[in-house]
């Protein structure tokens, strides 16, 4: 039987699909690839050079960013924001100042703004007009979208008397229209940590000479009453997961009566059930400070290792103690996986100018942001 060439014509077209020439998702759908989680990047801070330096988690060097044109004075560096997209640092339109006595004196004299720098991409450098004073406080929210600026209102006084007491105001600035939104007033001796993704709000609570002189307390959003989250011991310091979950917590211990008496613990401990696992510890410190990842699953920290002994019972450490070696260091939060990130230049000099200029310069851990936005 001969084929028409309408039959000729039908049957292709079922051959094809149709007229589209489609065969089937079966047949032709590609693959569709999974996405790869989001490592992140650890940043390291370097005051000496003006410089950020992005490293993966198994210490591969990423990125360098560079803020300024030469050693900066730490404080005009504010931070990164939550969704780890931009650097914040204090200057004059999109200039950070070099040098420490420069940065030091625009602080004080109050003619700094905060300026917002792209850390990927081609993003312009912006001066978002809002103002920077000695002594302020900035916290960068999760969200990536707020920073939080804390300032003392209390009036100046002449030379020589004595200060009004501090009066403490927070001010939460969109950084997309950069217009701020006075905050409620925090309790006296409490002071803004972190905030989540969700709002709720991570205080620090610090006492002078008081039995336990440093805690930390959360506060649900939109305010009320802040609960407890480290006990009795002195709490160096602490930071929550980004979904809240679970907190990492820096206990310490600086009596220093004889050779092994200061030293850091570090734990995580589970919000909802209590439950309390240290994962780090180290002899002879003067410092440690963690950072969750940004899936909140692995750590970085930092420490700092003491050279030599203090005199007994020096509480001000008013005589400058070098300090050997640093390191910086990735793990589970169980502790397992443990690998050194980076080696740390310490001191191992008395002179106090020495140690001084030491302290400003050193290198330091600002923490392990997520490299795609939230924004």
């Amino acid at each position: 039987m001969s084929m028409t060439r309408r039959d000729m014509l039908a049957g292709l077209l079922i051959a094809t699909g149709g007229l589209g020439g489609h065969r089937g998702k079966s047949a032709l759908a590609a693959p569709v690839p999974k996405e790869k989680p989001d490592v992140g990047v650890i940043w390291m801070l370097s005051p000496a050079t003006g410089e950020l330096t992005g490293y993966t988690p198994d210490g591969k060097k990423t990125r360098t960013v560079k803020l300024a044109d030469g050693p900066i004075y730490p404080m005009t560096f504010l931070g990164i924001t939550g969704d780890g997209q931009n650097a914040l640092f204090a200057g004059k339109k999109g200039v950070m100042p070099v040098g420490l006595g420069v940065g030091y004196d625009g602080l004080h004299a109050r003619t700094l703004t905060v300026q917002l720098r792209p850390l990927f991409g081609d993003g312009k450098l912006i001066d978002t007009a809002i103002p920077c004073q000695y002594g302020n406080q900035y916290v960068c929210g999760q969200d990536g979208k707020t920073l939080f600026v804390t300032r003392d209102t209390a009036a100046p006084v002449a030379a020589g008397k004595s200060p009004n007491k501090p009066l403490y105001e927070t001010t939460a600035y969109d950084l997309t229209t950069f217009k701020g939104i006075k905050q409620p007033a925090l309790p006296e001796h409490f002071a803004l940590h972190e905030v989540l993704p969700n709002g709720d709000r991570l205080l620090s609570r610090y006492v002078p000479q008081a039995g336990q002189r440093q805690s930390f307390h959360l506060q649900p959003a939109g305010g009320g009453k802040a609960k407890l989250l480290t006990g009795d011991d002195e709490t160096d310091y602490c930071t929550l997961s980004r979904d809240g979950t679970k907190f990492l917590v820096t206990r310490q211990h600086n009596l220093k009566t004889k050779p092994g008496d200061s030293f850091h613990r570090m734990f995580v401990i589970d919000q909802a059930t209590g439950r309390t696992a240290r994962f780090a510890e180290h002899d002879n410190t003067l410092t440690a400070q963690g950072h969750w990842s940004p899936d909140g699953k692995d750590i970085v920290y930092e420490w700092y290792e003491e050279g030599q002994q203090a005199p007994v019972l020096n509480f001000g450490r008013l005589v400058p103690t070098p300090i050997s070696r640093g390191e910086v260091v990735v793990c589970d939060e169980h502790g397992g996986n443990s690998k050194v990130l980076l080696k740390l230049e310490g001191c191992g000099d008395d002179d106090f100018g020495r140690f001084q200029q030491w302290s400003q310069n050193r290198a330091r851990l600002v923490g392990w942001f997520p490299t795609r936005g939230q924004r």
